[in-house]
């Protein structure tokens, strides 16, 4: 089971069709149906493998209970549902199986299949399988071509269904919370009718302005035979029911997606319930489910921090710098700065600072590297920290939602560099919402100095990199305690002061500032940040596209993707931000870190390629 990547997709794309279906919903006759615990759809959520040529087997039970309906019918075609999205690819030599034992090289049915593309598949069976009584496990082994892809599609649940997703063998129904995209076609004289119940609920953004859309996805069970006739009954608080006849079809597991105008709603946190009133004309009484969601009467400018854990003697913390790299890509509304940590009491950090471990501590983080955004329970899985060592497509849909949610509280940064005192003064002022008075007693502040371009070892595995160059360090914070300062409001106005020594061994045109307005800090779930703001100490030039240090200038080439020096120096380097030395060619385009030698004194720069 090593390799496995895991992602949730927001992007969609449509992939060409194999065999007589892709990307939709087969045509079954009266005495036909599709079971299996996935939905009808193949484009939320995939795993794959890091090597390339990779083989592998995967599967689903169908348990007894679930056969018990149509014992006596049989099995003459099954679905494979293949990721359509960023990773789709095809995969090949696949082989169709059916077993009584999951773990037995035994195949009680196969047929070659070929080749599956993106969509759902639809394979016809040479021969029919007549269901007993009994359970038995159905899939498929095949080859994913491309190391990183991802092209295997899985339904997600809230609770997982319990042998409903099993790799090379192993079940794998906790890991993934869901069941492979696969379903069985079964045909019968006499099906049962359709029986929907809703199993999950979500509303898409959690927070709305008065006239915005409500758009919200239900997750649907039917424990008869495929219907695409259905009614809802939504309700807005207490508000009269809306009735809306549904069209989606829905085998044993479907979704259903809609959206409704939201009425005029005084702001806060308001709810959204959904029955099943009718299924074919005939009305049901089920359960009905609940999400909530928040109107609110303005946002401002949001700047995302992003608080990052690491350690120079941690050999994966380079790969967790990358990733990170790659989630922050493109995004000019995300602060990304890192504490330093000491792995060990023989193995010292120069970067750590004693807030270090009080960061890690409150966020439950378990080591490094890890990452918070704005200290926040982003998914609902009561977690504020995340490993970002693994594959970026696990905390992409982190990223996703937090880039979503929205700030009540302006936040205007002003620095002025104090020379007489080697100080740093800084005013923070904004304003607050009506939504933010309703959700917020208390606020504090909290400033960071933040370094660049520190040139210092790192273990990358099992090798020590002697000049790897350090980015986002966090210097100092202030308060020291990491608690902030407690906000004083003017109406809902505020002006923050505060002057915070600088390190006289720091150098200032590598420095930021960064502020940060947040909950009180006392527990994991109370400390969430507000807003934040950042600004340079002493303004370099870098990040433009050329930077000025002493008599030399930095510029980059569109054209080539080669950074120029101009002016007397003895040698330099390009460094990416991960920290490993590039060859100067070619450069894609980004930030880079430029290490050159004067005199034999080193003086780390920046420059943009565009």
């Amino acid at each position: 089971m090593k390799g496995i990547n895991v992602m949730k997709v927001f992007a969609r794309t449509i992939a060409a069709a194999f065999l007589s279906c892709a990307s939709c919903q087969a045509a079954f006759s009266q005495e036909q149906t599709a079971i299996g615990y996935c939905n009808d759809r193949v484009d939320e959520y995939s795993f794959g493998f890091s090597w390339d040529n990779m083989p592998f087997s995967t599967g689903v039970l169908l348990s007894a209970d679930m056969l018990e309906p149509y014992v006596g019918g049989k099995v003459v075609a099954v679905r494979i549902g293949l990721f359509e999205g960023e990773w789709q690819e095809e995969i090949d030599n696949v082989k169709l199986w059916i077993k009584l034992d999951i773990n037995s090289d035994e195949n009680i049915y196969e047929q070659a299949v070929g080749t599956c593309r993106p969509g759902w598949n639809d394979v016809a069976l040479d021969f029919p399988f007549y269901i007993n009584s009994g359970s038995f496990y159905i899939g498929y082994d095949a080859v994913q071509r491309t190391a990183g892809m991802a092209p295997v599609s899985y339904t997600k649940y809230d609770t997982p269904e319990a042998g409903s997703l099993y790799i090379d063998g192993v079940d794998q129904s906790e890991l993934y919370g869901g069941s492979l995209s696969l379903q069985c076609v079964v045909e019968k004289e006499g099906l049962p009718d359709p029986e929907l119940s809703i199993t999950g609920m979500e509303i898409t953004d959690d927070f709305l302005k008065p006239g915005e859309t409500l758009k919200y996805r239900l997750d649907i069970a039917n424990g008869g035979r495929i219907t695409k006739d259905f009614q809802v009954s939504y309700q807005v608080d207490d508000m009269e029911p809306v009735l809306k006849n549904m069209t989606d079809s829905i085998g044993s597991t479907g979704v259903c997606e809609d959206e409704i105008e939201v009425p005029e709603l005084a702001m806060g946190i308001h709810s959204l319930k959904a029955t099943i009133t009718q299924v074919e004309g005939k009305d049901v009484v089920l359960n009905t489910f609940e999400d909530s969601f928040v109107v609110y009467d303005k946002d401002y400018p949001r700047q995302h921090l992003l608080e990052h854990t690491t350690s120079v003697d941690c050999m994966v913390c380079p790969m967790g710098q990358n990733r990170l790299e790659i989630l922050t890509e493109g995004l000019d509304n995300v602060e990304w700065i890192s504490y330093h940590r000491n792995m060990s009491p023989s193995q010292i950090d120069p970067y750590t600072i004693d807030f270090s471990s009080v960061f890690s501590n409150l966020m439950y983080m378990t080591g490094v590297p890890q990452f918070s955004i704005n200290r926040t329970d982003i998914m609902g899985d009561n977690l504020t920290a995340y490993g970002c060592a693994g594959d970026i497509r696990v905390i992409t849909p982190v990223m996703d939602k937090a880039l979503t949610y929205p700030a009540f509280v302006s936040i205007d940064l002003k620095t002025r560099y104090d020379e007489a005192t080697h100080s740093l003064l800084i005013e923070a002022s904004g304003e607050r919402s009506g939504y933010f008075k309703m959700i917020y007693d208390d606020a504090m502040m909290s400033v960071v100095i933040v370094e660049d371009s520190l040139v210092y070892y790192q273990k990358d595995w099992d090798i020590y990199v002697d000049e790897y160059v350090h980015n986002n360090v966090v210097r100092r914070i202030y308060p020291e305690s990491g608690y902030g300062d407690m906000i004083e409001w003017t109406g809902d106005n505020y002006v923050y002061d505060t002057s915070v020594p600088l390190g006289e061994d720091w150098n200032l045109e590598n420095l930021r500032c960064v502020v940060f307005m947040h909950q009180p800090v006392a527990g994991q779930y109370n400390s969430q940040i507000m807003n934040s703001a950042s600004a340079r100490v002493m303004a370099d030039g870098g990040i433009s596209g050329s930077v000025a240090g002493g008599d030399m200038a930095v510029t980059a080439s569109s054209e080539d993707g080669r950074i120029v020096l101009s002016g007397d120096y003895d040698s330099f380097e390009v460094f990416g931000l991960s920290g490993m030395r590039l060859e100067n060619d070619n450069l894609e385009k980004g930030v880079y870190v430029v290490r050159v030698i004067v005199g034999g004194e080193v003086k780390a720069l920046k420059a943009v390629v565009r």
